[in-house]
Parts: structure tokens; C-alpha cells; sequence
């Protein structure tokens, strides 16, 4: 039951998450003050951060939905169900502290994605993907196809 709700392969989650974006909209058109306005357009600069990320294929030889994809395919699902609750309880209240509350775990899935963005882009290890996550390395007749390193990496 809770893969329903929580797999990205589900349609429930690209349902919240639409039913998310219509809540800002919503939101933008109802916010009074500048600070409730601000607030959603970080919330909707959040949110194109992780979207654009999760659309990005940063593996080009690979398959899609391995090794960071991953990451930003399971963010989506938080990010949506985040715009869903929160964005709702200000369209009901009109209390801006509902999109600030909206606006910690976006934050914390940005944060987490930058911080994944900048060790891919200065990971210089030849390990392929998943090497050690999908057990490759505990099959010592494949190792041919997937050799473990042996070249010491040299410190930054």
C-alpha cells in the first residue's frame, strides 16, 4: 500500500505533484504580502531545482535511474508531497509561516542535491556506478567486465 503512495514509479506521486503546482499558482494569486510572495518564488526556484535535476541524465553510457538519478527520483516524490501539504494549509489559512514551514525540507532536498552535484562533478574514481551498492564486487567470476581499482587515489 505504501509503494502506492511513495514509488516513483506510482502515479499518485505525479498526481500530488501536480495537484502541487496548481496550489502555488493558487497560492501566488491569494499571497497579500510581499515576504508570503518572495517565499513562494524561492519555494518555485526550489522546486525547478530539483525537477531540473531529477530530468537531467547525468550518466550518458548508462541506463537511466542509477547512481545519483536515483537520488533525484526519490527527491521528487518528497519535494511534491511538500508543495502538496503545505502550499494547501496556505491556500486554507493564508498564514505565510505554512509556505516558510514548506520551504525546510525543500531546502534540506536542495542542500542535499547540490552537495551530490558537486561530489559527482569532482569524482575522478574510475569504479563504475553501482559498483559496490549492487554487489558486483562480491562476484569474483564477473570482475572481468567491472575490475576493481587498484590505482590509490591521489589526495585533492
Amino acid at each position: 500500500m505504501l509503494t502506492l503512495f511513495f514509488s516513483r514509479k506510482s502515479i499518485i506521486p505525479k498526481m500530488v505533484e501536480a495537484v502541487g503546482l496548481g496550489l502555488w499558482f493558487i497560492s501566488l494569486q491569494r499571497a497579500h504580502s510581499g515576504f508570503a510572495i518572495l517565499l513562494l518564488i524561492a519555494m518555485f526556484l526550489a522546486y525547478g531545482f530539483i525537477r531540473t535535476c531529477t530530468l537531467h541524465r547525468w550518466y550518458k553510457a548508462e541506463t537511466r535511474r542509477v547512481g545519483i538519478e536515483v537520488h533525484f527520483a526519490n527527491v521528487t516524490i518528497g519535494t511534491a508531497y511538500a508543495l502538496t501539504i503545505f502550499l494547501g494549509a496556505f491556500v486554507i489559512t493564508a498564514q505565510p509561516i505554512f509556505i516558510f514551514l514548506g520551504m525546510l525540507p525543500l531546502g534540506l532536498f536542495v542542500y542535499v542535491s547540490a552537495t551530490l552535484i558537486h561530489y559527482h562533478r569532482t569524482d575522478n574514481d574510475p569504479t563504475p556506478i553501482n559498483f559496490y551498492s549492487s554487489g558486483q564486487f562480491l562476484h569474483p567470476d564477473r570482475s572481468e567486465a567491472y575490475p576493481v581499482p587498484t590505482k590509490q587515489l591521489q589526495p585533492a
